[in-house]
Parts: structure tokens; sequence; C-alpha cells
């Protein structure tokens, strides 16, 4: 809703609120009230009700509002409903106070397999419970997005093969909270159930500036940052990229692009990575092989380097017609000119069977691990010191 409001402006979002709520008013049944709680959130009460007959009528509100008419407000983006519900028995009834929250916890799980789903809160395991009550302790960590320190860079190297000469160094987030480094599994669902990207992104951006200025990183390292599809269409994003790209004169600067994110958001896209490739940056698709890939996306989009998903990289050393899809790829992106990137390669065998397609490029912790700006500069120093010697 956020992406609405901040793409389409208040008064669509006005709109869109007043369709929801006028849906979800009719799926209800005549007693039943709908309350407001903020922002795109509402919360219904329902009485003398069984969890069976309220998944019938949180089935009933998706059904109206994907029937809703939305199309005289030309927004383009998916609009559906996220449904937690909690349930507590009339012989209980002085848990009722915690019903707000447990319906709040099962709107999470609704919105992580990928949102638009319903979820009664302890019909899961309690590790699932845990789970969520964990997620959203990790939401409230972007409040504070905005704290120097907080977010932290990693830079995991990707190697030119055979030679195994880095060619860039990937820029992985984590978030250092309460001491202990949170991992992007941990977050990144969090970031996606609150659409967040935009923000989450722009403070990465902040920290891989901070990093570049501080001069920790001798001349000619090659930097790759991923940014998602969403963040690519923003001004503000535009602009501090564009910026980054006219103030850093002593690192080369990659972007990776989702491709599940490029296949909604093509023609938002295109025209800016068509931008950012003028401004000299050089554009990935990142996961590739992934959900569903158009090679037209190739074609249309100014992409540089193509990265081979993880999923598929790790069935080369047990698949054999996995290995021709990857070699007939291969192949084929080679002789138009792309760059290849094998990611997740962790242990030898699948690194020679990589050698052995021709791919270009790869990357894993067979070859070395994400580590911390501080320490990245310490061991470039040290081969720099040691090259220096010989």
């Amino acid at each position: 809703f956020k992406t609405i409001n901040d793409t389409y402006g208040h008064a669509k979002g006005d709109r869109v609120l007043t369709i929801v709520a006028n849906a979800l008013t009719m799926a209800l049944r005549a007693n039943d009230r709908l309350y407001r709680l903020g922002g795109d959130e509402f919360a219904t009460f329902l009485s003398n009700t069984t969890p069976i007959q309220a998944k019938q009528i949180a089935q009933r509100c998706q059904s109206l509002i994907d029937a809703a008419h939305f199309d005289d407000l030309e927004i383009r983006e998916p609009i559906g409903v996220s449904i937690g519900i909690a349930f507590c028995p009339a012989e209980h009834v002085e848990q009722a106070d915690e019903l707000p929250k447990q319906a709040d916890i099962a709107m999470y799980t609704a919105k992580q397999p990928g949102r638009s789903r319903i979820a009664l809160f302890g019909e899961d395991t309690e590790r699932a419970s845990q789970t969520l009550v964990a997620s959203r302790e990790t939401s409230a960590l972007f409040q504070a997005l905005a704290t120097p320190g907080m977010i932290e860079m990693h830079y995991q190297p990707i190697f030119s093969l055979p030679g195994r000469k880095v060619y860039y160094y990937e820029a992985l987030a984590r978030i250092r909270h309460r001491g202990e480094l949170l991992m992007p599994d941990a977050f990144l669902p969090v970031i996606s159930s609150r659409r967040l990207e935009t923000e989450f992104d722009m403070a990465v951006l902040h920290q891989i500036d901070a990093d570049i200025s501080s001069q920790q990183l001798p001349p000619g390292t090659g930097i790759s940052i991923n940014i998602s599809a969403q963040s690519i269409s923003r001004p503000e994003v535009i602009s501090h990229l564009m910026e980054l790209s006219r103030h850093n004169v002593r690192h080369p600067l990659m972007l990776e692009i989702t491709e599940t994110s490029l296949i909604t958001q093509m023609n938002e896209v295109s025209t800016y990575l068509e931008l950012l490739h003028t401004a000299n940056f050089r554009i990935a698709m990142d996961d590739f092989g992934t959900g569903y890939s158009p090679l037209r996306y190739l074609v249309d989009l100014p992409v540089d380097v193509v990265k081979f998903d993880i999923s598929l990289v790790k069935k080369l050393a047990e698949d054999n017609r996995a290995g021709q899809v990857v070699a007939d790829f291969a192949r084929m992106m080679g002789e138009v000119g792309y760059s290849l990137v094998a990611e997740g390669v962790e242990c030898e065998v699948v690194l020679q069977k990589v050698e052995s397609l021709g791919i270009a490029h790869a990357q894993g912790f067979l070859l070395g691990r994400p580590v911390s700006l501080a320490t990245l500069a310490a061991t470039l120093a040290e081969q720099n010191a040691v090259s220096s010697v010989n």
C-alpha cells in the first residue's frame, strides 16, 4: 500500500482503501463490524464463530477484493489481502485480550509464503509460532534503518576462471542488532512483508557509499550491489546511484537485479536500467534459472552479466540434464557477449563442471566467504604487500 501512495499519490491510495473497506464490509455478516487500525490494516471481531466459519468469511473477503474494480484508478500493482485469524473459546474469555496480538502474528504468517493467504494462530506448531515472534522482533529493527552502523556490508568475491582472479566483490547486507549479526534470511522476509524494499536499499546504498569513501579498498576493486526492481524505478534511488557513479572514480560498479522482480515491473525498470548503464554501471541479472525467464528480457534490457542461480548450479554434479541445459545456455550467451557467473559453488566437483562448461566466473563458499570491510581491506593490503616484495 505504501508503494501505491508513493507512486500514485494519497488521493488514489484513499480510493483503494475505500474500495477495499467496502469489499470487506460486504463479506462480513450483518452484525459484524469492520475497524481500520491504521494504514492498510483492518480488523473485525466475529462472535459465536467457529474457526472453520472464520476461515470461510476470510475467503469471502479475499474473493470480493479480487473481484473489486480498481481499473479506473490505473494502478498496475496487484491488490490483495493477507488475513490472520485468532480464536478464543467462550470458556477462556479471560484470554480475549491476547486476540489482537495473536491475530497480528497470524497475519505475518499469512504474508510469509507469498501474501494473499489466510493463517490461523495456533494451527501451526509451537516452533512456527516462535519463528513468527522472532520475525516480529526483527521488524522493529526497521524503525532504525537510518541509524549509522546498523547495516554492515560483507563482501564476497566473484572469481574469473580458470585463473581465479577476483572479478568483483558482491556487497551483502547484515544487520547489527543487540550485539548479534543478523543474516538476510532473518530480515529479508520482514522487508518483503512490510514492503520496505526501497527504504532498505537506500540504507544499503548509504553504507556502501560510506565504505567506498573510507578508501580502505585499493583502487580498481569492483563492487557489485544488489538492488530490487522496485527501487530502480524510485527517483531517490536513481539520484543516489547517479551521484555514487559521479563521485566514485576508484571502483567499477555493478548492479544485480533479480529476474523475478523484473518480470512484474519490466516497463518501469527498463528505462532506468538504460540510464544507469550509460552512467557506467554494469547490469547483472541475478538468480537466472528460477521462475519464468523469457529470453527477451536479456534482449530488451542492457544486461552485461547473467548469474546462474545456486539451485541450478548445485545440480551440475548430479544431473546430466541440468548440465546440458546450463551448457547450452552458456554457449548461446557467450556467443552473444554475456559474461556468465555460476553462484553457489561449494565443492570441487561442481567447480570442475562449471569450468568444463566454459562459464567465465564463479562464486561460492568453496572460493571465498563473505567478510567484513575491515577483514577484506586487511587481506588485500597484505596481498599487495606480498606482490610488491615479489
